[in-house]
């Protein structure tokens, strides 16, 4: 008992602590963002259309791949130039990547115009009878998405430098942004094709003044004297080439993620029904808010690993420290999320989900609490395609679990296949590994010692 009440009194003194009230701070507004703006979409257009709508506006979550996984390179470049005071490397690391970044946008953009001119966006969406312009919404959202992709360094960066807080600041200026545009729409019923470009339009605007943040941030650092700065040099820029074999991993990671959550999502739409959809889109409302304070915390100790192993070793102790710090974090997000989520969407949306679907979301929110000490830890080079691999592995795993489950348990099929997953194999393979790269971390470190 007394070792939990010290653990709580570290976590309430810790530098994280603050982040994760900062964020619940900005996560509250957030969520009474994402209800305006779902209640607004269920008032006008109905229930079921706000599931076909949630859909649409989620398929940039189906493809965070599309970014090559480089953003992984930005924050440990940027982490490294923070530790050095240098930020020639990040600088030159954030216009390489911009550059593949324009190139991947430019495909992506042919593609969605390309897919929807044959109609098959319907056809993947299992939403060919809705009688809305599906194909043609899903072209526009995945054009803005290309489009964001192009100004998305600037977050990265501005986490990399240790500034988590202002990261997610930025991200929930995106959502809030989104239901003022559909808000300032009233008058005029908020037409279906506002509620599915409001989000992707206000993403784009708000990453746009991210970016210009993230390079006032770098003249700052290139002309200020930093702790470390006396110490060597930070390794060299690395070439295009390098930098995508580097993002391969990330955007393994990137899109096996995708597949067990919205991935889910289109099975769902195929084998389920309209309101197992529009019940699951709900719980995801509500799921990806608190799972945002999950990201901030993984964010946080992203720059924090890897600016700390610039100076030492890192030790078995202190990661197991950290996985008690999840673990409650996990508990804490876990039970508010249970207690608040149903009646939350009762009032405010006038719909409450089931038991079983809150149940399994509150689960996920847990063990992915517990996964972050370990995955942070591996977002290196060789502990990301571990990181794949494993992600390989379960992808498929999730998704037949999610389609034998769905008749049966509706809405909750895609939560429960990613908690069977996630704390049976994925926890226990991340952590076995970590523990290895420790091993040849405190190896290597012995032999630059020794005579």
């Amino acid at each position: 008992m007394n070792r939990v009440a010290g653990v709580v009194r570290q976590v309430a003194t810790s530098q994280v602590s603050k982040l994760l009230t900062l964020r619940a701070a900005l996560l509250l507004l957030g969520f009474v963002a994402s209800l305006v703006y779902t209640r607004l979409v269920v008032d006008h257009l109905g229930l079921e259309v706000y599931g076909i709508v949630a859909l649409v506006v989620a398929i940039p979550l189906m493809i965070p791949f599309a970014d090559f996984g480089l953003g992984a390179s930005i924050v440990n470049a940027a982490a490294r130039a923070r530790a050095h005071g240098d930020a020639d490397v990040v600088t030159t690391t954030v216009r390489r990547v911009r550059g593949i970044y324009v190139w991947i946008a430019g495909g992506l953009s042919a593609l969605a115009v390309s897919v929807a001119a044959t109609g098959w966006w319907s056809r993947l969406l299992g939403t060919e009878g809705s009688g809305l312009p599906i194909d043609w919404a899903v072209c526009v959202v995945l054009m803005a998405f290309a489009l964001t992709l192009t100004v998305s360094p600037g977050t990265r960066v501005i986490q990399g430098l240790g500034r988590v807080g202002e990261a997610t600041t930025f991200n929930t200026a995106a959502t809030l942004t989104g239901t003022i545009i559909v808000a300032g729409a009233l008058p005029w019923g908020v037409p279906f094709w506002l509620a599915v470009v409001a989000p992707s339009a206000s993403s784009f605007l708000v990453n746009t003044i991210a970016l210009a943040r993230a390079r006032s941030l770098l003249r700052r650092l290139g002309t200020s004297p930093q702790t470390g700065a006396d110490e060597p040099p930070v390794e060299t820029v690395e070439s295009v080439s390098t930098l995508l074999r580097w993002g391969v991993a990330g955007m393994v990671i990137a899109a096996g993620v995708a597949a067990m959550t919205q991935g889910s999502r289109v099975i769902l739409s195929h084998v389920g029904s309209p309101e197992d959809l529009a019940e699951f889109s709900l719980v995801w409302m509500v799921y990806a808010g608190a799972n945002a304070l999950v990201a901030v915390y993984g964010a946080y100790l992203w720059p924090r690993w890897r600016t700390t192993e610039v100076h030492t070793v890192l030790s078995r102790g202190a990661l197991f420290r950290e996985y008690r710090r999840a673990a409650l974090l996990g508990l804490l997000l876990g039970l508010g999320f249970w207690v608040v989520t149903p009646p939350a969407l009762d009032i405010f949306v006038g719909h409450a989900p089931t038991s079983l679907a809150v149940a399994a979301a509150s689960a996920c929110l847990f063990l992915q609490a517990i996964h972050q000490p370990a995955a942070m830890l591996l977002m290196t080079r060789s502990g990301m395609r571990w990181q794949a691999l494993v992600i390989l592995a379960i992808t498929p795993i999730s998704l037949i679990v999610s389609y034998v489950s769905i008749p049966r348990t509706g809405a909750a099929a895609p939560f429960l296949a990613l908690a069977l997953v996630v704390g049976f194999l994925q926890i226990p393979l991340t952590l076995g590994y970590s523990l290895k790269h420790l091993n040849d971390q405190s190896a290597q470190r012995g032999k630059e010692v020794s005579p």
